[in-house]
């Protein structure tokens, strides 16, 4: 299955890998949208790029915006997926980095239902998320962000700018109405075989708003 193409077919020349036939998804309407009631619901067609340039996205679930314009140039930006980037489980992949420290989901269809997954479980291994080969992830969904949590996503890269980052993190922060700290998820990319949570780190944060002055 086609999506941006952005991964696939440059793995199919440098890694000599046989394909037979190749079935588009650009034109499924149902993979191209984008729904904002309570959950942000964005399907997996929908460009890098359009989610980098999308007002709502980048005023409330600014780490996902934030990974999106991370990735690649311009051009591969207006090709490439998030369903495409996610499901490739790169360890460098920005957007599923981007979504592990915000409780998100993935959902995709199954015979006869809709299966989901939590981001923390999602990628297995390099290039083996946890749908099956005859599966696609179909939309990703990201709960309301709340009016006292901030994020960030972040990446360090080589020159060129849109080669692989070297590393990544997204973090999010919840804050108390008196400005603490209650809580801290920190995901760190490109530094594991998969995504992984910096915990000692998040632990030292929580427990630092708990000092007094």
């Amino acid at each position: 299955m086609l999506a941006g193409g952005t991964d696939l077919l440059v793995q199919a020349h440098e890694r000599n890998r046989p394909i037979t036939a190749l079935v588009s998804l650009r034109r499924i309407p149902e993979l191209n949208t984008v729904a904002l009631n309570g959950i942000l619901s964005l399907g997996a067609m929908q460009t890098v790029g359009k989610v980098a340039a999308h007002a709502a996205i980048r005023q409330d679930y600014t780490a996902l915006a934030m990974g999106a314009g991370l990735i690649g140039s311009v051009q591969i930006q207006n090709m490439a997926t998030v369903g495409g980037n996610i499901c490739n489980a790169s360890p460098s992949a920005i957007q599923l980095l981007a979504c592990w420290p915000q409780g998100r989901t993935s959902s995709w269809p199954a015979p006869g239902a809709s299966a989901t997954c939590p981001w923390r479980l999602f990628s297995r291994a390099r290039g083996r998320p946890p749908c099956s080969r005859v599966s696609c992830s179909s939309a990703w969904n990201c709960p309301a962000p709340r009016r006292t949590a901030g994020h960030f996503t972040c990446a360090i890269h080589p020159a060129p700018a849109w080669d692989l980052a070297f590393a990544g993190v997204a973090a999010a922060v919840q804050l108390s109405e008196t400005g603490e700290i209650c809580s801290a998820r920190i995901a760190l990319g490109a530094v594991a075989p998969t995504p992984i949570r910096a915990l000692r780190a998040e632990e030292r944060l929580a427990a630092a708003s708990l000092m007094k002055p």
